[in-house]
């Protein structure tokens, strides 16, 4: 419960920031739609291999949150749900790979940024709400028991998204107190393949 207590609360840092600056320039678009991706194959992967209540909690906040960002970053800005249907058999393989692509997006979202206008609480919080998780599902019944191989082998994409991220997380965090003392001429604009000087 404390993974999810934490991820409760690690986006609100820069949501508020966005409010307070009037900018969503912490904030790349293409960063949030690998978000808003990975969250919607984790919310579908979770459900369709039964994974545990808090497991699915998560999930549905995180892609909530991902949309409360991106909606504030097109009405800042000015600037299509996807609806899946399966047979209980096709369900579970969809989940599998749902599970996979959200580690594929959310590790390769943790490499698009810029530090300017970004929350350096929503990667720490992040950090820790990912070694919380992990530890959750190792400390699972499940993982010991009789049927542990195959509930390990069920969870390791779930394992590998929240502590795979863990050094990205920590990557990010070391980034953010490397450039954001730094005076605005000293400051780079070019980050990672961000676009729009906007943040990842």
């Amino acid at each position: 419960m404390g993974s999810l207590a934490v991820w409760m609360i690690a986006q609100s840092p820069q949501l508020f920031q966005n409010y307070r600056n009037k900018s969503v320039v912490g904030l790349s678009p293409v960063f949030l739609i690998q978000w808003m991706m990975g969250d919607l194959t984790n919310v579908i992967g979770s459900i369709l291999t039964e994974q545990t209540l808090f497991q699915i909690i998560i999930a549905f906040y995180m892609l909530l949150i991902d949309m409360l960002l991106y909606i504030g970053l097109l009405k800042r800005r000015k600037g299509s749900p996807f609806v899946f249907m399966a047979s209980k058999t096709a369900a579970q393989s969809l989940g599998e790979h749902g599970r996979w692509l959200r580690r594929i997006t959310r590790r390769g979202a943790g490499m698009v940024l810029l530090v300017k206008g970004l929350s350096l609480f929503l990667f720490f919080a992040a950090f820790v709400a990912n070694l919380l998780y992990s530890i959750n599902v190792l400390a699972n019944p499940r993982a010991i028991g009789p049927d542990a191989r195959a509930f390990l082998s069920e969870s390791l994409p779930f394992l590998l998204g929240s502590g795979g991220t863990l050094i990205f997380d920590f990557v990010i965090m070391v980034q953010w107190i490397m450039w954001h003392e730094r005076k605005p001429s000293q400051k780079r604009k070019s980050t990672y393949g961000a676009t729009d000087g906007v943040e990842a």
